[in-house]
């Protein structure tokens, strides 16, 4: 999951759900995160499927 640092999830709970989650957090972003901030998104992108395959 990659969402900002607005207080749209809760992720400290996100990760008691599901242990195993990779969860990435954007900063300056909002709702639009891949418009908004496609730096970070493209980067989280490529380092999750860096550790996934």
């Amino acid at each position: 999951m990659i969402g900002t640092d607005a207080p749209f999830a809760d992720y400290a709970h996100l990760t008691r759900l599901v242990s195993e989650a990779h969860i990435g957090q954007t900063t300056g972003s909002g709702h639009f995160v891949q418009l908004e901030v496609p730096a970070q998104m493209n980067a989280m992108l490529d380092r999750h499927l860096e550790i996934t395959r």
